[in-house]
């Protein structure tokens, strides 16, 4: 059918065609709030000082502790939704000021904060709408390793230019793609898991340790 003859068609139709047809496309000012940054090279430094903020408030001095909350509360909404996809792993999913989503962190044991890396297909792409992610990891403030079960790997998604959501997911695999993307320096830790390797046909539990440069 050539292009007329499909324009003619198409007119035959009359309005079984038409109301299929968007004639007005409206966009609101929440759809452009909600506009995530087109790369993680664009909302990498925004995510590294949410978690360098985050980091001075879990360390345990009260004057770090201020100037985290105060730098917290430029990189990230008047409230944080986390959204704990783990059954109240976390204490459930919540809208949280910068101080009660830190508190929230504190009290679940989580201090230590790093691994920052794009979402890809290897940690959790199509699972939000972020572009950037980061590892949050049960451990003292003075710790240096760390098991692999203990660490998170975090989702980020902006709203405005501001972090809005955090999205926690229990995902091991997620958690080793993003010390790869670092080369496997996380806030120089040592983290080690229980890595699968085949030998002889049969299945290994062998013990892999990443150490950080």
């Amino acid at each position: 059918m050539t292009a007329t003859g499909t324009t003619d068609a198409a007119l035959k139709l009359g309005s079984v065609l038409w109301k299929w047809i968007i004639t007005k496309l409206v966009v609101t000012p929440d759809d452009v709030a909600n506009i995530q940054p087109s790369s993680f090279a664009e909302a990498k430094i925004r995510i590294y000082n949410f978690i360098v903020a985050l980091s001075r408030i879990t360390k345990g001095d009260p004057i770090r502790a201020a100037e985290g909350l105060a730098q917290l509360k430029l990189v990230a909404t008047e409230k944080v939704k986390l959204v704990d996809t783990i059954d109240d792993f976390l204490g459930g999913s919540g809208d949280l000021r910068p101080d009660e989503l830190a508190q929230r962190l504190v009290s679940k044991g989580y201090l230590r904060f790093g691994c920052m890396a794009p979402v890809g297909e290897k940690n959790g792409a199509g699972m939000s709408n972020g572009v950037g992610s980061f590892l949050m990891i049960k451990a003292s403030a003075d710790a240096n390793s760390a098991k692999l079960a203990d660490a998170l790997p975090v989702h980020v998604v902006f709203k405005s230019g501001l972090i809005s959501s955090i999205l926690a997911f229990q995902e091991p695999g997620w958690v080793k793609t993003n010390l790869d993307a670092n080369e496997g320096n996380c806030n120089g830790f040592k983290l080690t898991d229980g890595a699968v390797a085949k030998s002889g046909g049969s299945l290994l539990l062998a013990a892999h340790g990443t150490e950080s440069r």
